[in-house]
């Protein structure tokens, strides 16, 4: 969403703690419709084995301009109603002890000026890579968001053992849009989420978004209990599911109308060195004419993550190539009650979804 626009934000603690970020500038023209866009997880630094070296993405930003790294999307972050993103990793200074073990993931504080630049308007804390520097990187991560005038939401553990709750409510064209995070959900976990969105719809949100951070990194389909917890959460009452933790895209599911987002890939991680991958942001188009919103478009912006030593992703541009990453969004076969996207979807890259739950891509 376009900085200058910038509506008002709720920032719940489910420990019922709410903070009211100050001053909202003018509220955007409600022309009916509502577009909401969703990336993969955003990496803006390495692993602490790597981010000395002159090719790291840590070393590589830091001569760069503000819109260098996102560049490619900003008139489509900056023209929607709300833009999120999943954080996947803390950001650090020289002041934040490092615990010991393993190669951790951090990234420079000065890097929150892509997500700003960009437009990115919230991002979900709900990654344990976020947790890797223990309590003290991830308020410090808090901190430098809210500096920036980044949102941020997620429930998770941090390597401290400390638990982190926040849910967030967006305010935009008479419309509440309710986002819950979680880390890692298991099946016994369903109900502490369900509770969180009920609390969202106690505070008048007409949209529940859910974001889960699931899966191996390399896994290229959702698991069987992921889909099964999915379907649970939109029984529950949930609009969206929006997944992240694998750096590949996956097959797109819809149930009972709802949009299943197992994996949209990275939008962008230097951690390992980046490896180029294909991934897609999705926007959702609603309707809100009527007494609460229907999701009528869901549209697809495929792109590629830049080699090692570039890090930058660029939406594709030739036509094979595009497709190449929309086929990855499309199921080989149908699961149970899940409805897979048509193959004309990876030519369309739009799909229409109709007043009984259908979907079609022409």
């Amino acid at each position: 969403m376009r900085r200058s626009k910038f509506m008002l934000a709720l920032l719940l603690a489910f420990t019922i703690l709410i903070a009211i970020p100050a001053a909202f500038a003018e509220e955007p023209e409600n022309d009916g419709r509502l577009t909401i866009t969703l990336t993969g997880r955003i990496g803006l630094g390495d692993t602490t084995r790597w981010n000395t070296q002159a090719r790291s993405l840590t070393q590589v930003q830091a001569t760069q301009a503000d819109d260098w790294l996102l560049g490619d999307f900003t008139t489509l972050f900056q023209s929607d109603d709300l833009t999120l993103g999943c954080l996947h990793m803390p950001f650090v200074n020289e002041d934040i002890p490092k615990p010991s073990g393993s190669s951790l993931y951090c990234a420079p504080e000065e890097a929150v000026r892509f997500l700003t630049a960009a437009g990115i308007d919230a991002v979900c804390l709900a990654d344990d890579k976020v947790g890797d520097f223990g309590t003290a990187g991830y308020t410090n991560t808090q901190r430098v968001l809210d500096e920036a005038g980044v949102l941020h939401f997620g429930t998770m553990e941090t390597r401290s053992g400390d638990t982190f709750d926040e849910l967030l409510i967006w305010l935009v064209k008479d419309i509440r849009i309710g986002v819950v995070g979680y880390e890692n959900p298991a099946e016994r976990d369903v109900a502490a989420i369900l509770e969180r969105v009920r609390l969202l719809r106690e505070h008048d949100c007409s949209l529940v978004i859910v974001s889960v951070n699931w899966g191996k990194t390399d896994a290229s389909t959702p698991t069987h209990a992921n889909l099964t917890i999915a379907q649970e959460l939109i029984d529950g009452g949930v609009d969206v599911v929006w997944g992240h933790g694998s750096d590949t895209l996956h097959p797109i599911y819809y149930y009972k109308g709802k949009p299943i987002l197992s994996s949209l890939g990275a939008l962008c991680d230097g951690y390992s060195g980046a490896v180029s991958t294909f991934g897609a942001v999705i926007t959702l188009e609603y309707d809100i004419t009527g007494e609460a919103p229907v999701l009528q478009v869901m549209r697809a912006t495929p792109f590629k993550t830049g080699d090692r030593g570039d890090y930058k992703p660029f939406i594709l541009q030739i036509a094979k190539n595009r497709k190449v990453s929309m086929n990855r969004l499309i199921a080989q076969q149908s699961k149970g009650s899940l409805i897979t996207l048509p193959k004309a979807f990876a030519d369309t890259e739009t799909i229409w979804i109709d007043a009984d739950g259908s979907i079609r891509a022409e």
